[in-house]
């Protein structure tokens, strides 16, 4: 019993923790800005390509954010 309880204790952490989970809101965010930007309109993609930077610049900036701020508290 005590094994179940110690597995789901690490899966909650590895879901929950801000350091250590995946941010699903950017990665669709980021998959979706890349799906407008490949998808073809009359006019061209469905958005520019600097529109799809910006998209990118923030990913990116987010990622790096939680990372160096729990670099500072360690």
């Amino acid at each position: 019993m005590q094994a179940i309880i110690d597995s789901l204790k690490c899966i909650g952490a590895a879901l929950f923790s801000s350091q250590s989970r995946i941010s699903y809101r950017r990665i669709a965010v980021f998959a979706v800005a890349t799906a407008l930007l490949l998808i073809p309109t009359s006019t061209g993609p469905a958005i520019g390509a600097d529109i799809w930077a910006y998209v990118a610049l923030a990913y990116i900036a987010g990622d790096s954010a939680e990372k160096a701020i729990a670099a500072l508290r360690k």
